[in-house]
């Protein structure tokens, strides 16, 4: 029974990931890309504010994605994801979206916000690639005052995040899936 179990987990964690993977990176229309951009630049200015220390490490970043409002959940099998606005130079470059999916002894849902810096051009490459793997959650720095100042790359990487909503509780093992796609 234990065996029949297993893979029934398994398989509902494929098809999960399978759907959450072709998530487009961009919204689909001209309204949506307006209303990303401007979260994701609030979203910004809000995280600035709570680390300022944070402000120095995109400044110095060879690019950047701000998620502003990604989300997971899950019961035993979770999933989540998110659409993102990528940065270099503090202009727009791009649209990105990730997702995942965890196995696992999990139960809630959560919204967050995420920024990913990337320390220079091979590592942003490898993320408009989609190298980018792993999970997301896992290796973030949570964001408050000062957090920034003593956090470091990981890989090229750095990842903040801000919980805004709900509650997960989770020990569960995963997936990351990230998508690029350059602006029009």
């Amino acid at each position: 029974m234990r065996l029949r179990s297993l893979v029934f987990l398994v398989l509902a964690a494929s098809m999960t990931s399978a759907s959450l993977v072709g998530c487009a990176a961009a919204p689909d229309t001209a309204e949506k890309r307006t209303d990303l951009v401007q979260a994701a630049n609030t979203t910004l200015a809000a995280i600035e504010t709570t680390d300022p220390s944070l402000k120095e490490k995109i400044r110095t970043a060879y690019a950047y994605a701000v998620f502003p409002d990604a989300g997971k959940g899950g019961f035993i099998v979770g999933g989540g994801g998110g659409r993102g606005v990528v940065y270099r130079n503090n202009a727009q470059v791009g649209w990105a979206s990730f997702s995942s999916v965890t196995v696992g002894a999990q139960i809630g849902g959560q919204g967050y916000s995420m920024v990913i810096l990337f320390e220079n051009q091979p590592a942003f490459d490898n993320f408009k690639a989609g190298g980018l793997k792993g999970s997301a959650t896992a290796s973030g720095v949570a964001v408050e005052a000062g957090a920034a100042e003593n956090a470091g790359y990981k890989d090229g990487v750095l990842i903040f995040s801000d919980n805004l909503k709900g509650l997960m509780g989770e020990a569960s093992v995963g997936g990351t899936n990230f998508n690029y796609m350059p602006l029009d």
